[in-house]
């Protein structure tokens, strides 16, 4: 856990956590090259995706994939 003190610090840290959330891999969990696979369900995604705008909606700032973007194709569908 990190907690920065005052704006400059945030922003900094937001700005590294960004850039390296944004490398990530995304996979099949089975691949080695992947950093993180899917979801165990399908049905696990709507309730990860209603928690993100719950947080949105309580003031937090959504950095890393805009709402309305998808997984690549080849990413299971249940991946978030």
């Amino acid at each position: 856990m990190a907690v920065p003190v005052g704006k400059e610090s945030a922003d900094a840290l937001s700005a590294k956590l960004t850039e390296r959330v944004r490398s990530l891999r995304v996979g099949h969990s089975l691949d080695e090259k992947a950093d993180y696979g899917p979801l165990i369900t399908a049905e696990a995604a709507p309730r990860v995706e209603d928690y993100i705008q719950i947080g949105v909606d309580e003031g937090a700032e959504l950095l890393v994939t805009p709402p309305g973007t998808s997984p690549p194709a080849s990413t299971p569908a249940w991946s978030v």
